[in-house]
């Protein structure tokens, strides 16, 4: 959090708002948590589209 520009200006902004830094914290760790799901379900269709393509040859 201390190194990300994009992550400091959304803290930032978010307790602007109101939030407070535990409401902050968890909000990015949703977002988080959702980037990281995006990128396993890319990992896991990739992969499972190799089986097919080995199966089939």
């Amino acid at each position: 959090m201390k190194r990300q520009e994009k992550t400091r200006d959304y803290v930032a902004k978010s307790l602007a708002r109101g939030k407070t830094k535990r409401e902050t914290m968890r909000l990015l760790k949703r977002y988080v948590a959702r980037e990281i799901f995006a990128i396993l379900i890319a990992i896991q269709t990739r992969h499972s589209t190799d089986g097919i393509a080995q199966i089939a040859a």
